[in-house]
């Protein structure tokens, strides 16, 4: 049975042990009602945090971030792993061979499993860079077109 109908059950259930009933039946049915409430309420909370987690891993596959090694991995190489990819995928017509090949090399090393406990800060301060540099012309750019009009 799905989770979806264990809760229908459950609150079926509910709904009949709110019945008047005597004395000692009342007190089991406060009981069972509270075990059930508890069971309904562990159910959805399972079923929200796989949905949560569904959605966490769609954010982190989005930005270029591998979901098995993200809690392993140095945090300013996942951000430098962020801004390669937002930059490949975004602003590449920015960027000059030099720079690409910077970019993919960065990938490719984060990508290899052996690579990925040996990228330097040097190399990710340097991805950081690229990135704010073209993040500045960008600015600069459109502040211009922005004055111009």
């Amino acid at each position: 049975m799905g989770g979806l109908g264990l809760m229908v059950l459950m609150i079926s259930l509910i709904r009949i042990l709110y019945l008047p009933a005597t004395c000692s039946l009342q007190i089991f049915s406060h009981y069972l009602q509270a075990f059930l409430l508890s069971m309904l309420n562990n159910c959805m909370n399972n079923y929200k945090n796989f949905k949560d987690d569904g959605l966490t891993a769609d954010w982190l596959r989005d930005n270029g971030i591998n979901v098995q090694t993200f809690a392993s991995t140095n945090a300013k190489t996942l951000q430098a792993q962020q801004a390669a990819t937002h930059l490949l995928e975004q602003h590449s017509a920015q960027l000059d061979n030099a720079s690409k090949r910077l970019l993919e090399h960065f990938r490719r090393c984060y990508a290899d499993n052996n690579k990925r406990g040996k990228i330097t800060d040097g190399l990710c301060y340097s991805v950081l860079n690229l990135c704010a540099r073209v993040k500045r012309g960008l600015y600069k750019q459109r502040r211009r077109q922005r004055q111009a009009v």
